[in-house]
């Protein structure tokens, strides 16, 4: 329901609107999820959970990667602070600048 993204944007005086949206997965059951869209091009979209857990079980990458460990995001410096607030999360690292910097992915430690 984004509550908490909904107070941030209105704090800094951010327009934004949400919507639904659904589809059908390949094993033909219907995912339903909800977005948030700012305004500002240079904010990121929010997105909820899918109704439904549409990720395989015991999936194992065939690069062996198990997860992002960071990203490193540029904006606009008078974003900074407005999309740290939003995006409390360890593995997305905001910086003066513009676009994606560097990705790096945990990985395996043995070879698949």
């Amino acid at each position: 329901n984004f509550i908490k993204e909904k107070r941030i944007l209105k704090k800094y005086q951010q327009k934004f609107f949400t919507t639904k949206s659904r589809r059908k997965d390949p094993k033909n059951r219907i995912l339903r999820w909800k977005l948030l869209f700012p305004f500002e091009s240079n904010l990121p979209f929010f997105m909820t959970f899918f109704n439904i857990n549409p990720k395989p079980i015991n999936f194992v990458h065939p690069n062996g990667i198990l997860e992002i460990e960071s990203v490193s995001f540029g904006t606009d410096a008078n974003l900074m602070e407005l999309i740290n607030e939003l995006c409390n999360d360890k593995v997305l690292k905001v910086y003066e600048g513009q676009g994606i910097k560097d990705v790096l992915f945990k990985k395996q430690s043995t070879p698949l």
